[in-house]
């Protein structure tokens, strides 16, 4: 009887051994340690007792659990059809000796460690890397290499690694894994017809972990870049070999491939506690082309560990980025000879968690410093941020950073994107201002205009500076009761006539109550908002400015007295007196006078007059009519209009606005 059995182990390496068992022979049910350096040596062709074998299928896998993900990019390098040159970025378990155990000196001596190879047209090339970052809490490190690769004549290849194992990762159906990882990228030089040269693919960057509490809906983004300013989509990898045995995509988890985000939703349930390997594969499309998976320009894996845990911690009670720190998807250009500076802070919204480290996803040769927590606020910490960058790494690249506190919650993670030109950077300030009417800022690699307050740059040609009329913007700059007056470079809110203030807060004058309403003294001074209004006393006409008594007993005002009483004037009034041997009569006794309305007794005389405020005296002087008196009202005042040249005696009590 014969077994095939599959040893693996050291990245690349895999061994099939043919084993015999005859009848009677015994299997051992224990087996003595064999160290995994002696392993890695052996021969590809060898013949192994039963003994032997059963001892490396017992340890290989506990071995190769420390595989945390990966990422592969290239490009082609110019004046060389042949060539490419790779760049991948490789992440492991910190105390494994793929990991290195690097630390800071590793970072400093630029030590290569690690171990694996990669499958290319001309071999096998050593997966070996500089390590970049790592972390101590959660124990994994990650670095960064390059390789030029001959095509050997090839327009379309891949580039692989594969291996075995990422740690024991769960399944969507319920169960566990060791799973087998590889990563392949597809190469095509052919010549783009839309660029008229060979393409570039993308690049990304991740953290080796992303931990997710499964309470908390969360996202994770995928930073990306495109050289050749391309559309990039990200999906599962799946097909052509992409994701060895970790294929599944994360439960309860919807990625959007346009976005390149992974959005986790408790609403469609939630995970189980554990680990979940994710590998995903970014392609590159022309603009204007059809984005069907897998007929992209060029294949990019990227592979990273997602950590599902419980706990009681609020959702929003995580770490947060704040002060100083990079926004999100910022766009740096670093000049040739130019230093980027930067300073990551972090601060926890719990009065009892502190900082307890700050990871990042950096770029060969950054320098990060220790980690310096505030002294009057043990919440906040930061990190300093340094990189000169090398002539031999012109081009984009991902730099990611995120904060984790003393319970191993993380913040969000931002990524920037770090644009290095090779170009020394030139002061265009020095030259004539750089042509700016007000101020120049020079930038690395650039420059810009820059205009005070109250302007802004010309949009034609972004040096002169535009008069910004505030005033246009619309009316809540200044109070309702004020008038905006756009100056040079600002504006003041100057406050109507009638009303005091600021321009911002505006409150009406009385000129009633402070004397400076010129009203006549036969008149009434009535205080409206903003203004006043003067309004002659009864008996008197004119401008309420001007008020002359009304000779009520002349000729053209018809009999305003009994035939047998005389008509009196009286400044404002007047009166009829009963001739001898007559006494005055109450007339509105009878029959009410014969006024339509109200009728008024007077001395000698009587008169009548109508209740409603909008209806007048009729030419008879007994009925009530609508004579053309209007009303108008606002927020604290109503207006009555009246005709001219008649007598009116409005009853103002009757008068109010509808709410």
């Amino acid at each position: 009887m014969a077994y095939i059995y599959k040893v693996r182990f050291d990245g690349l390496c895999r061994f099939t051994f043919a084993m015999l068992i005859r009848p009677g022979n015994k299997v051992p049910k224990t087996s003595p340690p064999v160290s995994r350096r002696s392993q890695t040596r052996m021969p590809s062709v060898v013949r192994y007792s039963v003994w032997t074998l059963l001892v490396l299928l017992g340890t290989v896998s506990v071995e190769g659990s420390h595989f945390r993900g990966a990422t592969f990019s290239w490009k082609p390098i110019p004046n060389d059809p042949d060539l490419i040159q790779c760049n991948f970025r490789m992440s492991w378990r910190r105390s494994s000796s793929e990991g290195g155990s690097c630390d800071q000196t590793t970072i400093s001596d630029n030590r290569l460690i690690g171990g694996g190879n990669w499958d290319t047209p001309e071999g096998s090339l050593p997966a070996d890397y500089y390590c970049t970052d790592f972390s101590v809490q959660e124990d994994w490190s990650q670095g960064t290499n390059s390789m030029n690769v001959s095509m050997r004549g090839n327009t379309v290849t891949d580039v692989s690694f594969d291996g075995c194992c990422w740690i024991t990762v769960q399944r969507p159906n319920g169960g566990t894994h060791d799973p087998d990882w590889n990563l392949v990228s597809h190469v095509d030089l052919s010549v783009r017809p839309d660029t008229g040269r060979p393409n570039s693919s993308p690049i990304s960057a991740s953290s080796a972990i992303y931990r997710v509490q499964i309470s908390c809906d969360t996202v994770i983004r995928i930073p990306w870049e495109d050289p050749d300013g391309d559309i990039v989509k990200c999906r599962y990898a799946s097909v052509f070999g992409e994701c060895g045995e970790a294929c599944d995509p994360l439960p309860f988890s919807v990625l959007d491939e346009d976005k390149c985000e992974i959005s986790y939703r408790t609403s469609q349930g939630s995970l189980r506690p554990g680990w979940y390997a994710v590998a995903l594969t970014l392609e590159d499309y022309p603009s204007g082309s059809n984005t069907i998976a897998g007929s992209g320009l060029s294949r990019v894996p990227l592979q990273f560990l997602v950590d599902a845990y419980t706990s009681n911690n609020l959702c929003n009670m995580k770490p947060v980025l704040t002060g100083r720190t990079p926004q999100d998807r910022d766009r740096v250009l670093v000049p040739g000879g130019g230093t980027y500076h930067a300073v990551l802070e972090a601060e926890s919204p719990n009065p009892a968690v502190s900082i307890a480290e700050i990871s990042t996803v950096s770029p060969l040769g950054m320098i990060k410093s220790a980690l310096i927590t505030t002294p009057d606020n043990p919440r906040r910490a930061h990190v300093n941020i340094t990189w000169t960058p090398t002539e031999a790494q012109v081009g984009q690249h991902v730099f990611c950073f995120l904060a984790q506190d003393s319970n191993r919650i993380n913040s969000d993670q931002r990524c920037i994107t770090l644009v290095y030109d090779g170009t020394p950077d030139v002061d265009e300030c020095l030259v004539n201002n750089g042509g700016c009417s007000h101020d120049c800022v020079n930038t690395d690699g650039s420059y810009h205009c820059m205009c005070p307050v109250g302007r802004l740059l010309n949009p034609l040609d972004n040096k002169q500076c535009d008069d910004v009329n505030e005033c246009a913007f619309g009316p809540d700059l200044c109070h309702g009761n004020a008038t905006c007056i756009n100056t040079p470079g600002s504006y003041i809110c100057q406050c109507n006539s009638g009303y005091a203030g600021n321009g911002t807060v505006c409150t009406n004058i009385n000129e009633c109550a402070v004397g400076t309403h010129g009203c006549h003294n036969n008149a009434q001074c009535v205080d409206l908002p903003g203004s006043h209004d003067c309004i002659c006393e009864l008996g008197y006409v004119g401008d309420g400015r001007l008020c002359t008594d009304v000779n009520e007993c002349a000729e053209d005002k018809g009999d305003m007295c009994n035939t047998n009483a005389t008509c009196v004037n009286t400044p404002g009034s007047y009166r009829c007196d009963c001739n001898h041997g007559y006494k005055d009569i109450d007339e509105c006794a009878t029959d009410n006078g014969m006024c339509e309305d109200i009728c008024i007794n007077t001395a000698g005389s009587y008169m009548c007059a109508c209740s409603n405020g909008l209806l007048m005296l009729a030419e008879d002087g007994r009925g009530c009519t609508f004579v053309g008196a209007s009303t108008t009202c606002a927020n604290e005042y109503m207006e009555l209009a009246l005709p001219a040249n008649k007598l009116a005696i409005v009853n103002t009590s009757n008068l109010h606005c509808d709410p």
